[in-house]
């Protein structure tokens, strides 16, 4: 048996191939393997957002399903798609779809169907996946496979074009040869423009049949981009779009030191990323958000629509300054905002969670890098970065058909050394984390994610905050944001003493849920524990209790210039003032006016637990004694009316009077004055029956000495009633 020669065992790389072209006319390329040609697809889907976005699916027949289990004819992996979502069926009137007992339902447009007929063009959201129907023409599919492809145009001069797909070498193999090409020159087509080889940016890293059939109908270097793609050779195409700063992806990924989010900052792979459930959409990685690599985060958003994605939660510590960095570009009437969430890892009850939010990113056709610093507060110990994506209005009429995309890339979160506190009062730290405010105190924390905002919108539209130190706390000017709005969390160990409310309705303790109108100051625990948060005009306040934390907001009034103070030294003083005058009053029996003093303690301080309950005692004490001495009346005055005793009457009247006197600007008084008023009604009423009843008597007396012809003691008795009791000689009347 002869021996043929060794073969050579390294392997060879695949030869370009080449063609020859005529130097006029067209001509039709033709693989002589070119398998049998498809059946035509009528319809497709393709997906706007998330993982798969910008894809499109074929739909046959009444068995395409979409879920998030694998075996789905279009599996989508975001959480809002259940495992089996709905099924699309296509019949001679179209595509319908129907909803499979989702747990976040189906939409068309912004309605929510079980089952319904699909129009070409027509958006179908499953779950926060928004997918759109189109129409797949048969001439899209030309006559024959992928290799089949006919390409036409007006060619020049002869010249040559080559494909080359890199070598894929397989250790002890041959590789395969390249297809045999032959080219058959066909009749001189008419003129077409020159093509434009970068693709839309719908159109980027997507291979359908529709942009297939649009690049044939263009220009051979077209078609010959979309061959060399379905070749499986992306570096070509990688090579094609590197382009400036406005391409997405292409560029190596780079770690950041310091990066706390260094597992999956850029989004190549799976992460711990997570979209939070409070908007109607979410974001997912695209490779048409890649500003690195091949993959980023994109969200297409429609309008009214909002997306919150969150990073994993990381380990930070007290007064570090956190450096939130990510490209990011926004298109259309979209706006993104970057934030950072702070938490506590400990069990415990407080401080409750706070983000703070930078300014909104809005319209930037390139990727841009953007930053959002804050200090960690005392009190906390994790954090994690929020995207926060939005566009505007209702959905509904002049604005319903607003709507953009947001895509981020390379998001990184980096500590590092040297936050102070904003404000410091003896053991109090007021700490600044972006747009909050928190207060803490020694080790606890009193207040928290303290912001003003404007009315209507949530805290990623939170404001500069102007804050101005003072010598008895920090005063916030709301002055730049008209109808703002104060909101801040009073924490469990700022409560331990109460929640009170002063102003038009006076002092009121609150314990749970609560809407007050006209209040002026806000008090929040006791003794050492005490803060005031001094609104300087009537506001409208709700309290929600959310854990054993408050939530306060405060609708602020024009002009009104909050004060949180933590300082009392001189409310203390002229509390102490205040109580000292009382009881003066009172050694010299002006308990009206002790009266008064007590109770300007009551309104004014509060909050000084002890005076206050000095105040409470010794009011109560006089008021009692007060009202039991207007009591003690009332059965003497009884007496005088049934006994008809005019004199006992007046001593009455005369001693309440005393009472009301020395009880002057008090209710005490006012229960005198009353008693005053009502024994002189009584006293006069006898004294007018009494003095009939005497004129009468003394009459008839005056007949009587008439009678006998005393004609000296009738004329003194007539002088008498005359001057004493205005009675004419015989009239018997009083005048």
């Amino acid at each position: 048996m002869g021996i043929g020669p060794t073969p050579d065992p390294t392997p060879q790389s695949p030869q370009p191939s080449t063609v020859s072209m005529p130097p006029r006319g067209a001509w039709r390329w033709e693989s002589i393997r070119s398998p049998p040609p498809p059946m035509p697809h009528r319809y497709s889907l393709r997906v706007e957002n998330g993982a798969l976005e910008g894809q499109s699916f074929p739909i046959e027949g009444d068995g395409f399903t979409v879920g998030r289990k694998s075996g789905s004819s279009l599996q989508l992996t975001d959480a809002s798609v259940s495992g089996a979502h709905a099924r699309l069926s296509v019949d001679d009137q179209g595509v319908s779809v129907r909803d499979l007992g989702s747990t976040n339902g189906t939409r068309i447009g912004s309605a929510k169907i079980l089952e319904a007929r699909l129009d070409i063009g027509q958006r179908v959201t499953f779950g926060t996946i928004h997918c759109t129907l189109a129409r797949v023409d048969a001439e899209d599919h030309g006559s024959g496979g992928m290799d089949d492809i006919v390409l036409e145009g007006d060619s020049g001069d002869s010249e040559e074009l080559t494909l080359e797909e890199p070598a894929r070498p397989v250790p002890g193999s041959v590789p395969a040869q390249a297809p045999q090409v032959r080219v058959e020159p066909l009749p001189t087509p008419t003129p077409v423009p020159a093509p434009t080889l970068a693709p839309t940016e719908s159109e980027e890293h997507t291979i359908s049949a529709e942009n297939l059939a649009r690049a044939k109908k263009k220009s051979p270097v077209g078609a010959l981009v979309l061959v060399v793609l379905a070749a499986g050779s992306a570096a070509g195409w990688w090579a094609m779009n590197r382009g400036g700063e406005e391409s997405s992806g292409g560029r190596p990924v780079t770690p950041l030191a310091g990066n706390l989010l260094e597992d999956g900052f850029s989004f190549e792979g799976p992460s711990d990323w997570e979209a939070l459930d409070e908007g109607e959409a979410a974001f997912g990685r695209s490779p048409r958000a890649a500003y690195s690599g091949e993959l980023g985060l994109s969200v297409s958003l429609a309008a009214g629509e909002s997306a919150v994605h969150a990073s994993p939660w990381v380990d930070v510590r007290h007064s570090q300054q956190l450096m939130a960095t990510a490209r990011v570009r926004v298109s259309g009437a979209a706006h993104l905002r970057m934030g950072i969430e702070l938490a506590r890892g400990a069990q415990t009850q407080d401080p409750t969670p706070c983000a703070s939010f930078g300014d909104a990113i809005s319209e930037s056709t390139a990727f841009s890098e953007r930053t959002f610093s804050l200090t960690v507060p005392q009190g906390y110990d994790r954090a994690r970065l929020l995207l926060a994506a939005a566009v505007g209005g209702s959905g509904e009429g002049e604005d319903a058909d607003n709507a953009g995309r947001v895509s981020v890339d390379d998001a990184s979160l980096v500590a590092s050394a040297g936050g102070e506190p904003r404000a410091v009062f003896d053991e109090y730290r007021f700490f600044e984390a972006g747009r909050s405010l928190s207060l803490f105190k020694v080790d606890a924390t009193l207040l928290s994610g303290m912001h003003l905002r404007p009315a209507g919108t949530t805290a990623q539209a939170a404001l500069d905050l102007q804050l101005t130190e003072e010598a008895n706390g920090v005063r916030l000017d709301p002055s730049g944001g008209e109808g703002a709005v104060l909101v801040w969390t009073a924490e469990p160990s700022a409560l331990e003493g109460g929640l009170a409310t002063m102003g038009v309705g006076g002092y009121a303790l609150q314990q749970e849920d609560f809407a007050a109108e006209g209040v002026t100051d806000l008090v929040i625990g006791k003794g050492v524990n005490l803060l005031r948060v001094a609104l300087g005009k009537p506001c409208n306040v709700r309290g929600l209790s959310k854990g054993g934390a408050f939530q306060m907001i405060v609708e602020l009034s024009g002009g009104a210039m909050p004060l949180i103070q933590v300082r009392f030294q001189e409310e203390r003083t002229a509390a102490i003032n205040l109580a000292a005058d009382a009881e003066g009053a009172e050694r010299a029996g002006r308990l009206g006016e002790c009266l008064n003093l007590w109770q300007q303690l009551l309104d004014r301080y509060p909050f000084e637990d002890h005076l206050v309950r000095r105040a409470e005692s010794q009011r109560a004490t006089l008021l009692r004694t007060g009202f039991e001495a207007v009591s003690s009346l009332e059965g003497q005055i009884e007496r005088a009316s049934f006994f008809r005793l005019a004199g006992l009457y007046r001593e009455c009247r005369d001693h309440a009077s005393e009472i009301a006197t020395r009880y002057t600007g008090s209710e005490v008084e006012a229960g005198a004055r009353s008693t005053v008023s009502r024994v002189d009604e009584d006293l006069a009423a006898l004294e007018t029956d009494l003095d009939r009843q005497e004129v009468r008597r003394l009459q008839s007396i005056l007949q009587t000495l008439e009678s006998r012809d005393a004609k000296g003691l009738a004329a003194r008795m007539r002088t008498y009633l005359q001057e004493e009791y205005h009675v004419s000689p015989g009239s018997g009347e009083n005048q």
